[in-house]
């Protein structure tokens, strides 16, 4: 699938990682992984596609078609839960809500108010919801019955939350911690991915240093982790000139075994109407979910890793 990259997309790119001009420079890396030259050992199956339209009424998402700034709002963050529910933050009703399916009818429960203005979403195992605000460096708290708020650890913009296992991390460049039950906890196990030159991303793992080359086998725009399972399986989705001189990309996510092999791979088709913070997120049981608003109304994709 082919796309333009929004103007924040490609700001972001330019602050991934090192930006080498040429394939051949060299990163001394324990594996190198052509995608182009091998076959995945598994797939990812898509297992649950469901949409919810837009509306006036309590049970759907609202949707703006020219918001602030002459753009579109509509769901712009999500995450899941520890029982596989969508968590989803409504800025045009200033509300958190959760989506599960009920017998068969896909159904959207208010929780609370959406503190505004937010970076990005998260939900712990035990169903605590966390919103970042990097401009206050703030870190909203929204637990069963209270909500609080706390100073951002870290600093820069960087910042911003990932699965690791069935856990939540707060990730500040270098930095990670542990988010559960509105605690955080410093963590010695890193990942970290960067785009390393013109056509590859570096995958480090912390402690112990150990590095994995992905060759994508065309010039790389970008390159960015999504999550880590409980198997160790290293979830990334890249983005890949279809040209060079051009901004078109075509899309895919990988997956990688913490031994450097290739597990799985998935072509990313269409692309939202407005783009969320998260598009993609790794559940706490290890399958992929991504959230696509559309202009009528929201989709929500759901992918396990299966042989």
């Amino acid at each position: 699938m082919r796309f333009k990259i929004p103007g924040y997309v490609a700001a972001l790119i330019i602050g991934l990682g090192t930006q080498c001009t040429s394939a051949a420079d060299a990163v001394s890396a324990d594996v190198i992984v052509h995608v182009t030259a091998v076959q995945p050992t598994h797939r990812l199956v898509k297992t649950t596609q469901v949409e919810l339209a837009y509306g006036d009424t309590v049970g759907t998402f609202g949707f703006e078609p020219a918001g602030r700034d002459r753009q579109a709002v509509g769901p712009s963050a999500f995450d899941v839960d520890g029982q596989g529910h969508y968590v989803v933050a409504d800025p045009v009703r200033h509300r958190l809500v959760r989506l599960q399916q009920r017998s068969g009818v896909l159904v959207a429960t208010p929780l609370g108010a959406l503190p505004l203005p937010f970076s990005d979403l998260a939900v712990d195992r035990d169903g605590w919801i966390y919103l970042t605000d990097l401009r206050s460096r703030t870190l909203t708290t929204v637990a069963p019955s209270t909500t609080s708020r706390a100073p951002l650890p870290g600093k820069g913009l960087s910042t911003r939350f990932l699965r690791q296992g069935d856990d939540v991390v707060l990730s500040a460049g270098a930095s990670s911690r542990l988010l559960r039950r509105g605690a955080l906890t410093q963590l010695a196990s890193t990942i970290s991915v960067e785009k390393c030159n013109a056509e590859a991303g570096l995958i480090t793992m912390a402690p112990g240093g150990k590095q994995i080359q992905v060759e994508l086998g065309g010039p790389l725009a970008s390159i960015r982790l999504i999550g880590v399972n409980g198997a160790g399986d290293i979830f990334v989705i890249v983005e890949r000139f279809v040209q060079r001189g051009r901004l078109a990309v075509n899309r895919h996510v990988l997956v990688i075994a913490a031994t450097g092999a290739l597990k799985a791979q998935l072509q990313v088709i269409g692309a939202p109407a407005i783009h969320p913070v998260r598009e993609f997120v790794l559940g706490p049981r290890g399958a992929l979910h991504r959230m696509v608003p559309g202009t009528q109304g929201v989709a929500f994709l759901r992918w396990e890793v299966r042989p």
